[in-house]
């Protein structure tokens, strides 16, 4: 049994929709962001959540200095 998309279009050929398997024409398919060929209205805008990139989170101060050499205090020791 034909379908719509059996006739003889010149320059154009038959193919399936990865997400409905239907045969189309060619030029009626549009391809998706993850590089397959499928209907118009399988197609999908790819999820906005996989562009987000983080933020670098720098945990080091702005300046550190070392610890002061302790005080001896005869009798009593370091202080």
């Amino acid at each position: 049994m034909k379908g719509p998309f059996d006739h003889l279009q010149l320059g154009d050929w038959n193919c399936v929709c990865y997400q409905c398997g239907f045969k189309r024409k060619a030029s009626y398919m549009v391809r998706n962001w993850q590089g397959y060929y499928v209907c118009p209205e399988h197609n999908e805008p790819r999820q906005p959540q996989d562009f987000v990139r983080g933020v670098p989170d720098v945990q080091t101060p702005a300046w550190t200095q070392p610890r002061p050499e302790p005080v001896w205090v005869p009798g009593q020791g370091p202080v």
